[in-house]
C-alpha cells in the first residue's frame, strides 16, 4: 500500500517533469492531463496554460518573421528593379544595402562593403572621394533631406550624379 501510494504521488511529478523536457525541446503543443483537484492539479493546470501560451507567442513570432521576410524580399525585388541607384546607411554612416543599379553607377561592388563606414567606399576607389565626402558631410550635420549634384572624374571622364538623400523613418 505504501509503494502503491507513493507511486500515485511521484507519478504526476514524473509526468510533468516529461512534459518540461518537451517543452524545454520545443514542443510547445505538450498538454498534461489534470488527474487531481489538489496543489499537483492546479501546477498541472497552470503548466497547460503555460504551454499555451507559449505556443501562441510562438506561432506570432513566426507569423512576424515570415511577414519581415516577405516584405525584406518585396523590397530587394523593388530595388533590383530600379534603375536609380539607391545606398541606405545606417545611424553610424554604415552600408546597409545598395541595388545593382548603385554599383552600376559607382562602378563598384557594393555587397563587399556592407556593414561597413561609408568612408571604406572612398578607400576602395579614389575617384569616388568626393561622393564618399559629400555625403558624410550631409550625415555629420544631420541634414535631413536634400539634393546635391556630384561630379566625379574617372578613366572614363566626368561623371554627373544627382543625389537624393533622406531618412528613413522606422517603426
Amino acid at each position: 500500500a505504501a509503494f502503491f501510494s507513493a507511486r500515485r504521488l511521484v507519478e504526476p511529478i514524473g509526468v510533468l517533469a516529461d512534459g518540461t523536457r518537451a517543452v524545454a525541446e520545443g514542443d510547445y503543443s505538450t498538454r498534461l492531463s489534470v488527474t487531481s483537484e489538489d496543489e499537483l492539479g492546479f501546477l498541472v493546470a497552470s503548466f497547460n496554460a503555460m504551454t499555451r501560451r507559449i505556443a501562441r507567442a510562438h506561432n506570432a513570432l513566426e507569423d512576424s518573421r515570415r511577414k519581415l521576410e516577405a516584405q525584406h524580399n518585396y523590397l530587394e525585388t523593388v530595388l533590383r528593379g530600379l534603375s536609380t541607384g539607391v545606398m541606405a546607411l545606417d545611424r553610424q554612416g554604415q552600408l546597409q544595402t545598395a541595388n545593382r543599379a548603385a554599383e552600376h553607377i559607382l562602378g563598384i561592388d557594393l555587397a563587399g562593403l556592407q556593414g561597413q563606414p561609408l568612408q571604406a567606399l572612398g578607400g576602395v576607389s579614389a575617384p569616388l572621394k568626393p561622393f564618399v565626402e559629400r555625403v558624410a558631410d550631409g550625415f555629420s550635420t544631420g541634414m535631413a533631406e536634400g539634393r546635391d549634384e556630384i561630379t566625379l572624374y574617372r578613366g572614363g571622364g566626368r561623371q554627373v550624379l544627382l543625389c537624393r538623400h533622406s531618412p528613413l523613418i522606422t517603426g
